[in-house]
């Protein structure tokens, strides 16, 4: 070991209550962890490096996801977590249509990646959580059902215009207009019943960013994946609905309590 990396791992552990043999030997040990840390490190990053050139390689041979169509772009992501909560939508025939179109393959690409280089319980928990935000988001970008009905002409006001034509001899003349003026106005047909998709398209750029950024950083520990992914659920966490709420110190229970004293 060089004599620079030794007296590092020397530094690094405590010495008290040790033997110098035993101090040395639990030197050795640390830098040996921090040895094989970094190596591994090293191998995780050479993977990621293969993973991208495969992917570029890849892309070269084909057409680009951008200007695939949604059938095409529906067969490539198959199986992903965040399309089956978003197909479940009201958007659901306009997430490859512009502008929802690049949000959501940035979103679909970095799930791809992340599953495919961290395939683990908390990687998928993770998306889990992520699809039901993105999908629970959908809902501010509906179209309201007022823009959505167009109003209808009214039958009494046809008549009565037919009426007045047929008095005056201009009945053709009277009745074209009419039926023209009972069609909806061009921007009634296309500006009130479209959603605005505005704050739908900035959620999901807020949430391909916060997920960029966990990916790229590298766990900590040997055998971790990257913090963004952890699995915080302790191993003898009971499900929420298995477990008895205590409310003993509730009101309702308090007046339980008295009733039952008035009683006795």
């Amino acid at each position: 070991m060089p004599e620079v990396k030794a007296k590092a791992a020397l530094q690094s552990v405590s010495a008290a209550g040790k033997s110098l043999e035993e101090w040395a030997l639990s030197a050795i040990e640390w830098q040996t962890a921090q040895d094989d840390l970094e190596a591994e490190k090293n191998e995780l990053e050479q993977a990621m490096q293969a993973s991208l050139r495969q992917e570029e390689e890849r892309k070269s041979q084909q057409t680009p996801l951008e200007q695939q169509s949604p059938e095409q772009l529906l067969a490539h992501f198959k199986g992903s977590l965040l399309l089956a909560a978003l197909r479940g939508t009201s958007l659901e025939d306009q997430l490859f249509l512009e502008p929802l179109r690049l949000p959501v393959l940035r979103l679909l690409k970095l799930e791809q990646q992340s599953i495919k280089w961290y395939s683990s319980g908390g990687t998928r928990r993770y998306f889990e959580a992520l699809a039901q935000e993105c999908a629970a988001s959908t809902s501010g970008s509906e179209p309201s059902a007022a823009a959505e009905a167009l109003p209808s002409p009214s039958k009494r006001e046809s008549k009565r215009r037919k009426k007045d034509a047929a008095s005056d001899g201009n009945s053709k003349d009277v009745e074209g207009s009419a039926a023209q003026g009972s069609l909806p106005a061009p921007d009634a047909c296309n500006g009130s019943s479209s959603a605005d998709l505005t704050p739908f398209v900035e959620i999901l750029h807020a949430k391909a960013a916060a997920l960029e950024t966990g990916l790229y950083q590298m766990p900590g520990t040997s055998g971790e994946v990257p913090a963004i992914f952890l699995d915080d659920m302790p191993d003898d966490e009971v499900e929420v609905g298995d477990v008895m709420e205590d409310d003993s110190n509730s009101p309702e229970h308090a007046e339980a309590e008295e009733e039952a004293v008035v009683l006795d």
